[in-house]
């Protein structure tokens, strides 16, 4: 195992470098000056000339890529060049929504999946194991920002209840900020709950066929535990590959739902950091989605291994 782990500390390093990297190639072709987007059409050539010795942007690409990196082995992710702060100070303000926001989906999501999963699975074949697959088509074709803003309707507009937008921060009050999550946490998670479902039925389904679980009804062992401790546990592992992909690409790609409901999450700091052309903020949340997805896999390694006695890293 600690080889392993020392391998893909390696390869994590390596892959945040190449991530950084294309990212800064990418934005360097994008048409558009960051200077003249700050300052405006109307900007002096000498005004234009000055921010951009500010900047550092007067300087050779490959002399700027070499003095980022630099700072980016010290841990100095940069200055943002639109909102003049250090970018983590962004990233930590974005991943306090984006991150709560991502779980809250995911847990909302679990709750529903694995139950109604696990019934459809065991009942296959009968009714309830039609509607469960029926229900689950339908949440996957319903457009996230959609079903958001038939929340917003029901729940804001009509009920009352929660807010249709906006985010106070956490130091005003737990509460304030997780009622503003809630909204957009079931619009993310109904997706998310209807593939998981799935998941879990074909998965547990395949485990219930195997010949241990037919071993442990042989020996009279009762169905409730034959169905959790032989044939879910050995089934969750397709489930937690489904759940850390689907975890990662909302830490990533939840830009949608966050417009929708003015969430300032990571989704909104890299849509509003590419319209600027801001590099170093646009590099910051890249990094930090690359470095989410590889902690989730490495996460998912070790959950592997606990759960299946079979599996051994070397």
């Amino acid at each position: 195992m600690q080889s392993y782990l020392i391998r893909r500390a390696f390869t994590f390093a390596l892959t945040l470098l190449l991530a950084a990297t294309l990212s800064y190639l990418v934005l360097l072709v994008l048409p558009g000056d960051p200077a003249r987007l700050m300052l405006g059409l109307d900007a002096s050539p000498d005004a234009l000339g000055a921010l951009r010795r500010q900047l550092g942007l007067d300087r050779p690409v490959p002399v700027r890529y070499l003095a980022w990196l630099g700072d980016l082995v010290r841990g100095d992710l940069g200055t943002s060049l639109l909102y003049r702060v250090p970018v983590r100070e962004l990233l930590a303000s974005g991943l306090a929504v984006t991150g709560p926001l991502a779980l809250g989906a995911m847990l909302l999501a679990a709750l529903v999946a694995v139950p109604l999963g696990t019934v459809a699975a065991v009942r296959r074949g009968g009714p309830l194991d039609v509607a469960v697959s029926g229900a689950s088509q339908v949440g996957q074709a319903l457009p996230s920002f959609w079903l958001g803003l038939f929340l917003i309707l029901i729940f804001s507009v009509r009920l009352g209840w929660l807010p249709a937008g906006g985010f106070p921060p956490w130091s005003q009050g737990f509460w304030g900020a997780a009622g503003a999550l809630v909204l957009p946490a079931l619009a993310l998670a109904a997706g998310r709950a209807a593939s998981m479902s799935r998941m879990v039925r074909a998965s547990l389904a395949d485990a219930l066929e195997e010949e241990y679980v037919r071993t442990a009804k042989a020996k009279g062992l009762p169905g409730r535990r034959v169905v959790l401790r032989h044939g879910l546990r050995n089934g969750v592992i397709p489930v937690l590959t489904l759940t850390g992909t689907e975890l990662t690409q909302l830490l990533a790609g939840s830009v949608v739902v966050e417009n929708l409901f003015s969430l300032p999450g990571l989704g909104n700091l890299a849509l509003q950091g590419i319209g600027a052309r801001d590099l170093p903020l646009v590099q910051g949340v890249v990094l930090l989605a690359a470095a989410a997805v590889l902690l989730t896999s490495l996460v998912l390694d070790v959950l592997y291994a606990v759960l299946d006695p079979r599996i051994r890293y070397r």
